[in-house]
């Protein structure tokens, strides 16, 4: 499965970055054999 994790930041909490990791672990736990593409973004 391909996933493509494209975060923002949580203001005054997590970076864009902290979060996509988070997310990632979080679908490597339940889909190992997952490719994981990560993109942190930016609003505004």
């Amino acid at each position: 499965m391909k996933i493509l994790i494209a975060p923002d930041k949580f203001k005054g909490s997590l970076t864009a970055e902290e979060v996509g990791k988070t997310i990632a672990k979080a679908c490597l736990a339940q889909k190992p054999s997952s490719q994981i593409n990560f993109q942190p973004l930016a609003d505004g």
